[in-house]
């Protein structure tokens, strides 16, 4: 289900909902596999999604990312690091992804309000500057935590407090209160 939800939200609503009825109209009364899904939906919505069931769907394992972030208040830019560090186990039989290609939502929130930037991730080591108006307030990585990943986002307690507590997403404000979980500290008990 989580997989498909992902598909879904890379897709958007109305492509979605386009091959999905596609789907069950050409597969009406007969017995389908995960292929026939995948062609499905690549006609309807006339896009590849090979990489997207090779590596959700034919192999094991998931992303492991460490995110960092800095903002040039100069230059009025915020750039974003992310790694993906995940490696295959040992032995195994199975196909595994060593490397993810990863749609995802950046949502920034400046004092002029949010925005979300979609971005690929693709490489085992990346960077994305974003323009913005001023010092973000939040920057929330998997706006709406589409993604099937173990997430390594360090940042310091008075961030994460704001987050908690103004985050437009409110997959944004659980993680940070998760995080703000992992301390022991009084600010944090009254915040929460």
């Amino acid at each position: 289900g989580a997989v498909l939800h992902m598909l879904r939200t890379y897709l958007g609503d109305e492509l979605w909902w386009k091959a999905l009825n596609h789907y069950l109209t050409q597969n009406r009364h007969r017995n389908v596999e995960t292929a026939q899904l995948k062609v499905a939906i690549e006609e309807a919505t006339g896009q590849s999604l090979g990489w997207f069931f090779d590596q959700w769907v034919m192999k094991m394992g998931h992303p492991e990312l460490e995110v960092s972030y800095t903002y040039d208040d100069a230059a009025k830019a915020l750039k974003l690091k992310v790694r993906q560090t995940q490696t295959p186990p040992e032995k195994t039989i199975f196909p595994v992804a060593d490397v993810f290609r990863l749609p995802v939502d950046i949502g920034i929130t400046t004092a002029k309000g949010e925005r979300v930037e979609r971005v690929i991730i693709d490489q085992k080591e990346q960077e994305f500057s974003f323009a913005v108006d001023g010092k973000p307030s939040i920057v929330n990585f998997d706006r709406g935590n589409m993604l099937i990943k173990q997430l390594k986002f360090e940042k310091p307690k008075e961030e994460l407090i704001y987050q908690a507590k103004n985050d437009a997403d409110v997959m944004g404000r659980i993680w940070a209160v998760n995080e703000l979980k992992k301390t022991k500290d009084d600010d944090v008990a009254k915040a929460l």
